[in-house]
């Protein structure tokens, strides 16, 4: 997606933002995702993925108003290429310096398309049927590429200098992710998490119903720079939030609506998250970079999702 911006007069966060802007968005307001959604629903004893029509226009309206934003973006910076911050660097870049050649559309193509396809549907399958998480969906990819270096011909040794390059891409990502678990580590192991949690719980018993829920929706948000993942933070959180929403008169579905969008608007953002490091090593955009020009349309997905969480409690949306 970078190269593909920067050969129409984009620049690389233009690139950049298709992928991570989607992903969170997708994964904030995702209808019938396992491991947040699933894992949440599951804790507070509702109904697997219930609820979804409310999900669909969630995902509809902060969708529709993080592509408007983008867009907005990437014509300013067609008209005026300074305007961007990566413009100098971007100059350099392979990608917009590459001649752009016909490359023919065979056989080997075409099953390779059809390789990475069939990997996509296999991989929805394992995730929803068979419970798959990281070991088996690493192992997934690693099986397509090996399926794919054997037809396109690449050789043993185009297949290992092409693995290797791609892992050395995102090895500063996965130092910032090593570090940020040996964090969350230490908050479990001191009990700091069960501190903050318990802090949280005696102030949202103190509130209005309708408020209670923004309380819940603040506190999700916070928790997720903490702990960015969603089936761990599902596992840490809805166990008290769960039947804390009983006390304070906000329905449970609404409960899981404020950890959905909480868990998911700022992974486009906080450099604990392990995807959002390892795009940028990819697309070589450094975080501060991308956190600054991030943090308007951040910002306005918050102020999305906190109309969401009010309008779910106002409607006592259901099954409770």
């Amino acid at each position: 997606m970078v190269a593909l911006a920067l050969q129409v007069g984009f620049d690389s966060i233009t690139g950049t933002a298709i992928v991570i802007g989607s992903t969170a968005v997708g994964f904030s307001c995702s209808i019938l995702n396992p491991f947040n959604v699933g894992v949440a629903q599951g804790i507070a004893e509702l109904p697997a993925f219930s609820g979804a029509w409310y999900r669909i226009i969630m995902l509809a309206v902060m969708l529709g108003v993080t592509i408007f934003l983008v867009c907005r973006y990437a014509l300013k910076v067609k008209k005026t290429p300074t305007l961007s911050t990566m413009h100098e660097f971007d100059k350099t870049r392979e990608e917009l310096n590459m001649d752009v050649k016909d490359v023919k559309f065979g056989i080997r193509e075409k099953i390779c398309l059809v390789i990475f396809i069939l990997t996509i549907i296999l991989l929805v399958w394992g995730v929803i049927k068979e419970g798959w998480y990281f070991y088996e969906i690493g192992a997934l990819f690693l099986g397509m590429a090996i399926l794919v270096a054997i037809v396109s011909k690449m050789g043993l040794n185009g297949f290992g200098q092409s693995l290797a390059e791609g892992m050395t891409n995102i090895c500063s990502g996965a130092l910032v992710i090593g570090v940020a678990n040996g964090i969350l580590w230490i908050l479990t192991q001191g009990n700091i998490l069960d501190t903050i949690l318990h802090a949280a719980a005696s102030v949202l018993t103190q509130l209005p119903s309708w408020l209670s829920a923004v309380g819940m929706y603040i506190f999700q948000c916070l928790m997720n720079y903490l702990i960015p993942s969603g089936s761990g933070q599902a596992a840490v959180t809805m166990p008290i939030l769960a039947p804390l929403s009983d006390l304070v008169g906000v329905t449970r579905q609404t409960a899981v609506i404020a950890f959905q969008l909480g868990d998911g608007i700022s992974n486009a953002i906080t450099p604990t998250s392990g995807v959002l490091m390892a795009s940028l090593a990819l697309a070589k955009i450094p975080w501060e970079k991308w956190a600054k020009w991030f943090l308007p349309i951040m910002l306005s997905q918050y102020g999305l999702g906190l109309v969401f969480v009010i309008v779910a409690q106002l409607i006592q949306l259901g099954p409770f």
